[in-house]
């Protein structure tokens, strides 16, 4: 037998054993990893067993860096399975599984990162967007008449969209640009309304879709010429705009007026949203902002990720209830279109996953609290608004439990794993406790951030937040009042389990997605067959 075959062999008994201590676990795996980069076909069921077994074994679970050592093994099974030519890649990708399904902590973070680093081969053909043309000057007469229908009222504003109900029951909309930057968001919006029920028809059963207006095959923007009706928002851009039709119910939120009989209809509303997000996001379709979700907003302008979340860090949710005010799915379905990217590789997926699952859970907490919103922030003596009491454990449990299944079979075209559903009423009891009680109301603004800002806006954003008129800036930390937030400034997220719950949910998507399209049912096992 060669000497690297020996010292391979030694070194993989005293994983098995438990005889190593940590570090010396962690120059073990280290060293499997290397053995296995320079001869992959000469690893052995032993090599994975050792490697498994490390995985699962709690012995060094209360050490600081086994985050780092449950890494570097889940790493090094990884680059086995994907070196791999044989039923080895099976039979790693099935027991990760098994373990990725009701892990948790650092155990869970370590495999979740390892996994979303698997190939997945999204199966859309990729979208070559069109660049924005030229606005096109058009009356309103002109966009009425381009409808198709009569209208039926007045026009009304909804954010920066014009609207007018029709006399087929469908509503007429000009959605405006806010910024010269967002003329291209306008025009991949106007290009998936034509294009999505075309690409996945599949989803005309449960969505309703916007359909797009072009008047003579003009450009997909317009320029509004007559002086626009009523007290439209600021910050519109030179009247800009795109026109499409849309259900009567593609502004109504499933978490805006909760009363008693709506919680069926809302059930469906998640349901089908899940469903159609997880057939985009399998397709290669990205939304990537169901809700605006932020770390830090006052940090926007400073930071290079403009203050937006990353779960995978676990940190403070800035904001959380005002994020699910308008989420981008209504009624009718999926919506805000402008959010759709392309995946040019699956090396985002991961996060995307999470993000959605995240933005889901959190609309479906906002859908409790909106039955009572006047309960919200610090009563007069200082003590936390307290609405656990409006919060429904089963139907939570039932909502989060559909819309995981029902995301997961769409992008994997598998059954949810038992053992990750029996997860989730421990984790709506967590988050009970973090939605219902409004102890994080704190946001920092710094000197720092006081100083990016110019004078008015500084004055503007305080007043905006109940100080007028504003402290000299630039002279101390002001603590705000604008919470609830998940978590405590600059503190991690007040819920830990449920970015480990996140974890479980998108590594599970990507490893089934990844069997489905390597690996083949054969009597009893898994086996490898990689597609070309």
């Amino acid at each position: 037998m060669p000497c690297h075959a020996l010292s391979r062999h030694r070194t993989e008994r005293e994983l098995c054993d438990g005889t190593c201590g940590f570090s010396g676990a962690l120059l073990a795996v280290k060293y499997l990893r290397t053995h296995i980069d320079t001869y992959p076909d000469a690893t052995t069921p032993q090599t994975i067993d050792a490697l498994l077994g490390l995985i699962r074994s709690q012995r060094f679970d209360n050490k600081k860096q086994v985050f780092f050592l449950l890494g570097e093994a889940a790493d090094a099974l990884i680059a086995l399975c994907l070196a791999s030519k044989t039923a080895t890649c099976a039979v790693i990708i099935k027991e990760l599984q098994k373990i990725l399904a009701g892990a948790s902590g650092p155990r869970v973070r370590a495999l979740g990162n390892a996994v979303g680093k698997l190939p997945v081969r999204l199966s859309s053909t990729p979208q070559v967007l069109p660049e924005p043309r030229e606005p096109c000057p058009v009356s309103l007469d002109s966009l009425v008449n381009a409808f198709g229908s009569q209208r039926k009222g007045t026009w009304i504003w909804r954010g920066r969209s014009l609207i007018l109900p029709l006399e087929n029951g469908c509503l007429g909309v000009l959605k405006f640009a806010r910024s010269c930057e967002n003329l291209g968001e306008l025009s991949r919006e106007h290009y998936f309304q034509g294009q999505l029920a075309t690409l996945y028809p599949a989803a005309e059963k449960t969505w309703q879709l916007p359909r797009p207006v072009t008047i003579q095959d003009a450009s997909a923007l317009y320029k509004v010429t007559d002086p626009l009706p009523g007290r439209f928002p600021e910050g519109l851009y030179k009247g800009i705009c795109i026109a499409y039709t849309a259900p009567l119910t593609y502004f109504e939120y499933p978490n805006e007026s909760v009363s008693p009989d709506a919680w069926d209809r809302i059930e469906q509303v998640f349901f089908n949203t899940a469903r159609i997000l997880g057939q985009l996001t399998e397709k290669g379709l990205f939304h990537t902002a169901l809700i605006p979700l932020f770390h830090n907003r006052v940090q926007q302008d400073r930071r290079r990720d403009s203050g937006r979340y990353l779960w995978e860090h676990g940190g403070r949710l800035d904001q959380w209830l005002d994020s699910c005010r308008f989420p981008n799915f209504s009624l009718s379905g999926l919506r805000d279109f402008e959010h759709l990217e392309p995946a040019l590789s699956s090396k985002d997926l991961r996060h995307y996953i999470g993000e959605h699952l995240l933005s889901f859970i959190l609309v479906m907490g906002s859908c409790f609290r909106s039955q009572a919103p006047q309960r919200r922030g610090l009563d007069s003596s200082g003590a936390p608004a307290d609405t656990r009491d409006l919060f429904d454990p089963a139907r939570f449990t039932c909502f989060i439990t559909g819309v995981c299944t029902h995301y997961f079979s769409a992008f994997s075209e598998e059954p949810l794993p038992q053992v990750f559903k029996n997860r989730i009423p421990d984790l709506v009891t967590d988050l009970i406790s973090a939605m219902g009680i409004d102890r994080d109301m704190e946001e920092r603004l710094r000197i720092r951030d006081q100083e990016s800002m110019g004078q008015k806006t500084y004055e503007d954003f305080l007043a905006a937040r109940g100080i007028s008129p504003a402290p000299p800036r630039a002279t101390e930390d002001i603590i705000l009042a604008t919470g609830p937030h998940l978590g405590g400034f600059n503190q991690t997220i007040s819920v830990p389990g449920l970015v480990d719950f996140l974890y479980n949910f998108s590594s599970l998507c990507i490893s089934y997605c990844f069997a489905k399209e390597n690996l083949v049912e054969t009597p009893g096992e898994l086996s490898y067959s990689r597609r070309t």
